[in-house]
């Protein structure tokens, strides 16, 4: 947020509002019903397992990894750890969406207020929920992709390169977007125009045999990856025109409804960082769970509209529009907080007290 000596103690007391929402969001979070969240009881059961010592190394997705470790080794409740795993996400989020504002706005009283509805628009945003009570591990990794994506935009290469390697150490699907992620750094009308014939090329259907071609050529199995990833699996695979429509919202009403001017410095880096969001579905989406490689960009989406929308208001009252803002998105989250889960996510199950965490600690 600014730090202008003026505004040093009303920022102060905003990140401690902030805080404060969070850590009551995510305790609610970490004390909800197992039966919430169809991965849910599995990563419960997973650390469960560390806690006692029963659990077998695994080198893959080594950042999740390391946290399972750190919480074991210190002998935190389940309750607690998944708490202090959602309130993680939930920072890392705001922190990604206001790298993307900044960048896109520069620093100031705009980037932070649109920083804060956007984050408001994300605790009523079913797929946000759905990376911090279901897909954990890339819930954590997403808002890296983003810093990733974004620091890449503005020529910081190394920040990028490593926001993109944390991501990769949280969840396996952040590679197909550092795979893709030097088209973060390309021309904006390149990366337009790359990603919408990739979208002709997924809806004639003919990626998944440029990737058997690619395969067979190079001798990498890139295809073969694909298509073992979940097999046997009864979730729906293959060309989903449902989710290419749904994605393709932003960039549409961007080009076709006059939402700000085509050469605006902010309007093409959200536009780019969208459109490179949906290159690894375009490229790899045609095998099991292919929402996953949309995951990143469905969250994304409610950022970018945010930023498209909103950047023609007049913004010029400063610490009053921001703090207008945080009660915008406090006041939200505590609706949330509230009725959560029964009422908005449909969602079963009663918060847990808290006095169980301490019945817990050894």
């Amino acid at each position: 947020m600014s730090s202008s000596p003026g505004r040093h103690g009303a920022y102060v007391l905003l990140v401690m509002t902030l805080v404060m929402v969070l850590g009551l969001l995510a305790l609610k979070i970490g004390y909800r019903d197992r039966g919430i969240g169809t991965d849910y009881l599995g990563y419960y059961k997973y650390y469960e397992q560390a806690r006692n010592g029963n659990l077998v190394a695994d080198d893959s997705e080594p950042g999740y990894q390391a946290l399972i470790f750190l919480g074991s080794l210190l002998r935190i409740p389940p309750e607690l750890f998944f708490a202090t795993v959602a309130f993680l996400q939930m920072w890392l989020t705001l922190w990604a969406i206001r790298v993307i504002m900044t960048s896109a706005f520069g620093k100031g009283s705009r980037a932070d207020t649109l920083t804060l509805i956007s984050a408001a628009f994300l605790l009523i945003w079913p797929f946000y929920w759905n990376s911090i009570l279901n897909v954990l591990r890339q819930g954590l990794a997403i808002p890296l992709v983003l810093v990733g994506y974004t620091r890449l935009q503005e020529r910081r290469f190394a920040k990028g390169l490593v926001a993109l390697a944390a991501a990769s150490s949280f969840h396996w699907s952040s590679v197909a977007f550092a795979a893709v992620s030097l088209i973060s750094i390309g021309f904006h009308r390149l990366t337009i125009w790359l990603t919408m014939g990739s979208v002709a090329i997924y809806m004639i259907q003919i990626s998944g045999n440029i990737l058997q071609q690619i395969e067979t050529s190079i001798g990498v199995p890139l295809y073969s990856m694909v298509m073992d990833y979940g097999a046997g699996a009864t979730y729906r695979s293959g060309y989903r025109y449902d989710f290419l429509a749904f994605s393709m919202i932003p960039l549409i009403l961007s080009m076709m409804t006059g939402i700000g001017h085509f050469g605006r410095p902010y309007k093409q880096r959200l536009q780019q960082l969208y459109s490179t969001l949906l290159l690894p579905f375009l490229w790899f989406g045609f095998g099991n769970y292919s929402d996953r490689l949309l995951l990143p960009a469905w969250i994304a989406m409610p950022v970018v509209l945010v930023g498209l929308t909103l950047s023609k208001v007049k913004l010029g009252l400063g610490a009053r529009l921001v703090l207008c803002a945080a009660a915008l998105f406090v006041g939200v989250a505590l609706l949330t907080l509230a009725m959560f889960p029964e009422n908005i996510f449909v969602i079963q199950g009663i918060v847990r007290v808290a006095a169980k965490t301490a019945s817990q600690w050894p």
